[in-house]
């Protein structure tokens, strides 16, 4: 470490008066490449900053190379060995703001500082001080070559010493007029610093990305190290500060390591490679002006069909699995109500690609028309209309859908036209088929090229989470998403989930934005993406399959008032006042599905709230007519509170102004309105997206519904009878003594529980829910019991990866349900009132499964 002395003088930082250009009382810097101008009093503080100091490395760099390359020059012109003497008149002298050169035949010596020669150790600037390596290797190419090899060793020294200062950071201020100093960072003389600048830029030159020495096998990194070096310092779970990094990087030259670059090295290359593989992030602005960052949809799944280690696993059709499911691909949203436009519209069978909405020629003379593609028993399938021959031509039996199997198709349009020169074989007198005829052919078809497109459905998950590391929170909205092309198996594993975006300002319903425009615009324009595995280009196209997430964030992506309203389901429209739902006929509605929720009713309702804050006095009416109809929009509120705060404003008389008339209030706040309008802010932008229906696309999750839910409250409700009747440590005891061997779940931690038991998460509540019932058998009243045995029923139920019939399957989910709704009744009949979970679990589950396949899929968190 350098003296207090040695590092305060340090500190003083001289400049040569020759940089700056004086004129008229304004200085104006030469060397700076914006040739500041400055009063003359701001020269001293012009002269201590950054670009200054840049600036002056730059310029030193350009000079001693121009004096290396006419020193050179000199002895290549003269055999044999040149004298100091005549370097010295062949080399011209540098001024005084310019570098000297050490004649060529006297090996420069730069002897380190002491501290330089001892064993690693790291100063205040976190920086590695490298023992200085000797050169043992002798040339056999004279003295000239000999000396010149001792300088650049030297300069690789001074290299090591300074590598791991960034070129973004500023180094120490020099002191030209001290004589000696014991700090690794400081130059003693001219000739050194000559020599540390010609090291910093050799350095930074060193081994270029676009280099021909790039190890193709690692590209588009140089080689090995820097590819595990950029996986290690980027690891989402475990992050580097600059100064570790800094650490690392040096331990690992000091090891011997191979190829280990300096920390300027590897900043360079990030760069580098930042601007030739691109940034996938891109700025976002809500529609109320909040600025986030969000990762482009289509590159990530691009990079998904690339990798060797997705690819294979990728399905790109939905599977009739004939009762049996396991994916997301065999639910019926994908096989049924997924609109025909958003599925894969290409198959190649037999090298020849088919599309959907195009005529086909089968086997034996039959037409046909594909409307989307399937699988069943491993086969491809089309589902579409046949298409029948009359004696004007061909006719589309467009009143019936059929599914036929792909091998029978032996003629695509292109062929088709060939034979017909061109022209359609429909019958022109026929009115639906002119309308089949006129969508003909594919609008992607001039798109793709002879390449397959392909649709990738997504899964998008949001949630609030905290953006600190201490236990203070601070509230982040972020966003992740899945491949739903990949199957259940790899959708589990982090590395096939990926973050879109975060922001402690914009709303859950403001990312979305941003999140439907992205996916819109990837399938609008699709994206162009290598098929590892074909060895082809394709064109991918996102679109959104379903959104899990907590019960409270998925009432706010449904527009629905939440838990705590009187029509608490977005699903459906059961509920009603607390009155009601305590009556016998209220009670008795909570037993059954309510009326389905429709996304088109929602946005009706968003408006007429919207309409009715141009009017006065409305605050009651608005929040009567949310309870009302359960509609609640996060995008449309904030809106709503400014007119109805701006309206009573402008009908207020005050002593600047008067009130506003009728007709001027009406017209100020329904321009209010058409500008947020114009903004795209007026309503949830998941309400009226293509193939989503928010409303059936939130299914309920496992974790939170039944875990945190369900579990929970009977968890509470058995400590609350141990505690009374003092069986609590009797309880412990035989927790503490479950043999777990043949359950697929962590060590009890008995002990934790039972002391922490009001603050238990996830994963505790999924291991009692399994073994409770060999506990309680009499600590607790039958209907608890009773209670326990149910959950053990369901949970096994509900956490199954395979359903081999979902008929059967549903019906004993079903009768399970019902058994539990009937013991809850007994146990604590209110419960069905003032927790809306039950009624989440007890009459959406099942709908849920059939649309989307087992509950694991849409469960948020691994447990």
């Amino acid at each position: 470490m350098p003296s207090g002395s040695a590092w305060a003088a340090r500190q003083k930082h001289t400049y040569n008066i020759k940089e700056f250009e004086i004129k008229d009382g304004m200085a104006k810097c030469t060397i700076c490449p914006a040739a500041r101008t400055m009063a003359l009093s701001g020269i001293s503080q012009h002269a201590r900053t950054a670009i200054h100091a840049r600036s002056q490395d730059t310029r030193k760099i350009s000079i001693a190379k121009s004096s290396t390359a006419k020193m050179r020059t000199s002895k290549a012109g003269t055999p044999g060995a040149s004298t100091s003497k005549d370097h010295a008149q062949s080399t011209p002298l540098p001024s005084n703001n310019q570098l000297s050169e050490p004649p060529s035949n006297e090996p420069t010596a730069v002897d380190p500082p002491p501290d330089a020669r001892t064993d690693m150790n790291f100063d205040d600037h976190n920086t590695a001080t490298n023992p200085l390596p000797h050169h043992e290797e002798m040339q056999d190419h004279g003295e000239e070559t000999q000396g010149h090899d001792e300088e650049t060793q030297g300069g690789d020294a001074w290299s090591d010493e300074f590598d791991d200062f960034s070129d973004e950071e500023e180094l120490p201020a020099h002191d030209w007029d001290c004589n000696a100093h014991q700090d690794p960072f400081h130059c003693d003389s001219d000739s050194d610093d000559e020599l540390l600048n010609l090291a910093r830029e050799s350095r930074r030159n060193a081994a270029p990305l676009t280099s021909t020495a790039t190890n193709q096998e690692f590209y588009p990194f140089p080689n090995k190290t820097m590819m595990a070096t950029d996986m290690l310092f980027n690891s989402p779970r475990m992050k580097f500060s600059r100064a570790q990094q800094k650490a690392v990087l040096s331990w690992g030259k000091q090891a011997g390591a191979k190829d280990v670059p300096s920390h300027s090295q590897f900043v360079t290359m990030q760069q580098d490679l930042l601007e030739r593989v691109g940034d996938p992030s891109s700025r976002q602005r809500s529609s109320r002006g909040n600025i986030y960052y969000l990762n482009e949809i289509g590159d990530s799944i691009a990079k998904d069909i690339a990798n060797p280690i997705t690819r294979p696993d990728m399905v790109f059709y939905p599977e009739d699995g004939e009762g049996r499911m396991g994916e997301v691909w065999h639910g019926d949203k994908m096989l049924r109500d997924t609109p025909d436009n958003l599925l894969s519209p290409t198959y190649k069978h037999e090298g020849t690609i088919y599309w959907v909405d195009e005529l086909v020629k089968r086997s034996e003379g039959l037409w046909f028309i594909p409307k989307r593609w399937i699988t069943r028993s491993g086969l491809p399938f089309a589902v579409g209309h046949h298409v029948r021959p009359s004696e004007t031509g061909l006719v589309v039996e467009s009143a019936v859908l059929d599914t036929v199997p792909v091998s029978t198709f032996i003629a695509g349009l292109d062929e088709i036209l060939k034979d017909t020169s061109g022209i359609y074989p429909f019958a022109p007198d026929s009115a639906e088929s002119a309308a089949f005829r006129d969508a003909m052919p594919h609008p992607l078809r001039a798109t793709a090229k002879g390449r397959m497109v392909y649709s990738i459905p997504l899964i998008l998950f949001e949630d609030d989470v905290s953006g600190n590391r201490s236990k203070q929170w601070n509230k982040h909205y972020s966003c992740y998403m899945s491949n739903g092309a990949l199957p259940r198996t790899k959708l589990d594993n982090e590395f096939h989930v990926r973050f879109v975006a975060t922001s402690p300002h914009a709303a859950p319903l403001e990312i979305m934005q941003g999140i439907r425009s992205s996916i819109e615009k990837a399938f609008e324009h699709p994206i162009e993406a290598w098929d590892c595995e074909s060895g082809q280009e394709v064109l991918l196209r996102p679109y959104a399959l379903f959104f899990p997430g907590d019960n409270p964030m998925q009432a706010e992506m449904a527009s629905s008032s939440g838990l705590s309203s009187n029509h608490f389901c977005r699903t459906c429209k059961v509920g009603g006042t607390r009155e009601f739902k305590q009556s016998d006929d209220g009670f008795e509605t909570l037993f059954k599905t309510g009326e389905a929720r429709d996304c088109k009713e929602t946005a009706e309702k968003t408006v007429e709230q919207l309409l009715t804050a141009l009017k006065p006095f409305v605050s009651t009416t608005l929040t009567d007519a949310a309870r009302k109809s359960g509609v609640k929009d996060s995008m449309a509120q904030p809106i709503i509170d400014h007119l109805v705060k701006l309206g009573q404003e402008l009908r207020k008389a005050s002593p600047e102004q008067a009130a506003r008339s009728p007709d001027e209030v009406m017209t100020i706040l329904a321009n209010e309105l058409a500008k947020a309008h114009e903004e795209g802010g007026v309503l949830n932008p998941l309400i009226n997206m293509n193939g989503v229906q928010i409303h059936k696309d939130t299914p309920t999750e496992i974790l939170h519904t039944i875990l945190l839910g369900v579990v929970k409250y009977f968890w509470g409700q058995t400590m609350w009878h141990l505690e009374k009747n003092k069986h609590l440590a009797t309880f412990q005891v035989r927790l503490n003594s479950v043999a777990a061997d043949g359950l697929n779940i962590p060590p009890i931690t008995a002990d934790y529980m039972c002391q922490y038991r009001g603050g238990l998460i996830g994963k505790h509540f999924k291991t009692l829910s399994q073994i409770m019932a060999f506990t309680l058998y009499d600590l607790v009243p039958r209907e608890v019991l009773d209670a326990w045995l149910i959950i053990g029923r369901l949970t096994v139920l509900l956490w199954h990866t395979e359903i081999d019939d979902v008929s059967l399957y549903t019906t004993e989910l079903e009768k399970c349900i019902n058994d539990f709704l009937n013991v809850t009744c007994q146990c604590s009949p209110s419960i069905l009132i003032s927790k809306p979970k039950f009624h989440f679990f007890i009459f959406h589950s099942t709908f849920y499964i059939r649309r989307f396949g087992p509950a694991l899929l849409f469960s948020q968190a691994i447990l």
